[in-house]
């Protein structure tokens, strides 16, 4: 079994803070020749739980579940050993489990389910989520600049926009009439949806697919219909890049599917306070989350006491790129010329390559 938050594609979570139940499903998964990730808390369990083919949650960790909210989803199975109890039952009723599994006369049900989540599965691109900590600091610019790079580099990308009032990824990526797709055709959308029908649907701006507004913006999308889009994208696309506006009522639905989430803040104290209150939030508790700090000409606050003070490690440094203009200017995605935007967009590619650590912010 992978070591707790070292896999970015596990298929199978294995959540229980009982040690020896953990070594006893990690034998199953072994047996089965199934990729496994451990969670041994609450916090890392969330962080990972949409992203898994199949929940196995152990009935102790499940049994503590009352004050969180979790995205319903398939593939969810409560186990524990012995007799199966009233509160097992309890237990998996709220967090939408489809069976409660008694060890050890349950093994052979509980193989059948790794193994057939693993047959149901595909290989995933990986998601990134790009949030700015304040208005103004370029975090559209940073995704839109990571997807141009992706495909620089023959990564297939693909950017979803869920700014309904900005000016838009596909204008940003240089083209301010895209013909395709957009979310006014796919808002209703929900569940299992093709990926290769919807991304050849949207337009593709510089070698980028961009599930955008396209001018027709109107309201917050469905959380369902986030869930749907990128899992769909990231199912044909080696990397998706999610803008996600710092105060979307929908942002929590678009972090559940990012392996990443990268939060630009200026180093200046509105934006360092602005980064506080969101990471405060409880939607923000569990995730794996990075800091790209801009360094402006003034430089209010040093980088190492922007880390320290949120708590959360510095992906890259970045100074304002005064050639993003001229890309903007000459139709073309931001980052093209090289500069200090390209760098960055680089450095969370190659960061993309690596383990990531979850970065839990708070204690369950």
């Amino acid at each position: 079994m992978d070591d707790e938050g070292k896999s970015l594609t596990g298929k199978v979570l294995i959540a229980s803070e009982d040690p020896t139940l953990l070594e006893e499903l990690d034998r199953i998964a072994a047996g089965c020749d199934v990729q496994a990730t451990a969670a041994t808390t609450l916090m890392s369990m969330r962080a990972q739980w949409a992203r898994a083919a199949l929940v196995i949650v152990g009935h102790e960790l499940a049994e503590q579940l009352d004050d969180w909210v979790l995205p319903r989803r398939d593939g969810v199975v409560v186990v524990g050993r012995g007799q199966r109890t009233d509160a097992m039952w309890r237990a998996a009723v709220r967090i939408g489990a489809s069976s409660v599994v008694e060890l050890p006369i349950g093994e052979r049900l509980l193989a059948d389910a790794m193994l057939g989540s693993v047959s149901e599965s595909t290989n995933e691109g990986i998601a990134v989520a790009v949030v700015g900590a304040a208005g103004g600091v370029g975090a559209s610019c940073l995704a839109a600049a990571i997807a141009a790079r992706a495909s620089v580099h023959s990564q297939a990308s693909a950017v979803v926009d869920l700014d309904p009032v900005a000016a838009g990824l596909d204008v940003l990526l240089g083209d301010d009439h895209a013909q395709g797709v957009s979310w006014a055709d796919v808002c209703d959308l929900s569940g299992r949806v093709a990926g290769h029908t919807l991304s050849d649907a949207l337009p593709e701006v510089n070698g980028v697919r961009v599930l955008s507004w396209l001018g027709t913006g109107s309201g917050a999308l469905p959380a369902p219909a986030i869930a749907a889009t990128v899992t769909a994208l990231r199912s044909v696309h080696h990397r998706v890049v999610v803008d996600v506006p710092r105060s979307s009522p929908v942002a929590e639905a678009a972090l559940d599917h990012c392996e990443l989430v990268v939060l630009l803040v200026s180093d200046d104290y509105r934006s360092v306070a602005a980064a506080h209150r969101l990471l405060s939030q409880e939607s923000w508790r569990g995730r794996s989350i990075e800091l790209v700090v801009r360094q402006t000409r003034r430089r209010h606050v040093r980088v190492a006491e922007i880390a320290g003070h949120l708590n959360v490690p510095v992906l890259v440094t970045m100074r304002d790129d005064p050639k993003v203009a001229a890309d903007l200017a000459a139709a073309l995605p931001p980052g093209t010329s090289r500069g200090p935007l390209a760098k960055t967009a680089q450095a969370v590619l190659d960061r993309l390559e690596q383990p990531l650590l979850e970065q839990l912010q708070g204690s369950a």
